[in-house]
């Protein structure tokens, strides 16, 4: 889905586009990592839009509530988002410089997708998992 597809369907569905709104997303689609609310209210204000804290915090959580964006658990003290709709990828995170990059990781996915069916079997269904690799990026080697 794209960012204008994604106001589209907000305005048939009766939801507001603030210029809050239409402007957290415009961040999020145009990042390709996973982004902290802190960097989002830094990216905003040096596109010279005000919001305080508080507004973004009530932003992300509607935005979650509408299964557009997902929050990633990285080893930070800090919760990262993206948008929802990426294809399935984990994550690089350098633990010096705090650089975050993707992963596909093919064969993992295999082996995740067999454990999916073993614990099946057992009764428990999988939702959803994230992997992240934690270490130093080459900048930082």
């Amino acid at each position: 889905m794209q960012y204008q597809e994604l106001l589209e369907q907000f305005k048939s569905n009766g939801k507001k586009l603030t210029k809050v709104r239409k402007n957290v997303l415009k961040l999020l689609f145009d990042t390709e990592h996973p982004i902290s609310a802190p960097e989002l209210l830094e990216r905003l204000s040096s596109n010279k839009i005000t919001i305080n804290k508080t507004t973004l915090y009530r932003e992300l959580t509607f935005l979650l509530e509408q299964n557009v964006i997902t929050e990633v658990t990285l080893n930070t003290q800090v919760q990262h988002y993206e948008l929802k709709h990426l294809d399935h990828h984990h994550h690089l995170v350098c633990s010096d410089c705090g650089d975050i990059s993707k992963i596909e990781a093919d064969e993992i996915e295999k082996s995740i997708k067999k454990l999916e069916s073993t614990v099946k079997r057992n009764g428990f269904f999988i939702q959803n998992h994230q992997l992240e690799f934690f270490g130093v990026c080459s900048k930082c080697h």
